[in-house]
């Protein structure tokens, strides 16, 4: 146990390391601890063993991708555990990446950019009046008004047949009157 612990300093002081040149690293020696690193601040990423102290790394990934507050956090596992059922459970509990050990070191740089980069744009693009419209036949929309004729089409194709189907009662079924109607269509 005491040459696992060891392995995982050094190993803990390998990523800090290299990671340190380029972002700001904490690191934990168990899920508990990394939980409550968790309580003070939220990182960028996290990177977790599958193998640590107490509970494992899987159960640290399910911990941290179904909490509200937490579930954004992009999550690598880098681990000696190279089994597909092991890859399987990590990837099915919330992972965004899987990396096994022995690992290149500018690989894991570049998934480290590549997941933060991403998360960026991200936030970027949710952050814009961009995320607000997205394509319908070709044109740009806004996302309101899709699902507004989304819904007006699924409404009228669920009553093709019904004869006594009218503008008003068309209307009444959005819960809204027959003049707003008339107004969301002309727009």
């Amino acid at each position: 146990k005491i040459l696992g612990k060891e392995h995982q300093c050094l190993l803990l002081e390998l990523l800090q390391e290299t990671l340190s040149p380029y972002y700001k690293v904490r690191t934990a020696l168990s899920a508990e601890e990394a939980v409550g690193h968790l309580r003070d601040f939220l990182p960028d990423l996290i990177i977790t063993d599958v193998m640590m102290p107490g509970a494992d790394g899987i159960t640290l990934v399910k911990q941290i991708k179904h909490n509200k507050h937490t579930m954004h956090i992009p999550l690598v596992i880098l681990s000696a555990h190279q089994t597909n059922e092991v890859k399987t459970a990590g990837l099915q509990a919330g992972a965004d990446a899987y990396i096994g050990k022995p690992f290149n070191l500018q690989y894991l740089l570049a998934v480290v950019n590549r997941m933060l980069e991403s998360r960026k744009d991200m936030h970027e693009y949710y952050s814009t009046s961009a995320s607000a419209y997205s394509f319908m036949d070709g044109k740009l929309i806004k996302k309101e008004d899709k699902e507004f004729v989304n819904g007006l089409n699924g409404l009228i194709e669920a009553n093709l047949y019904d004869s006594t189907l009218t503008t008003e009662s068309i209307a009444n079924a959005l819960n809204m009157s027959t003049r707003s109607l008339y107004r969301r269509l002309k727009d």
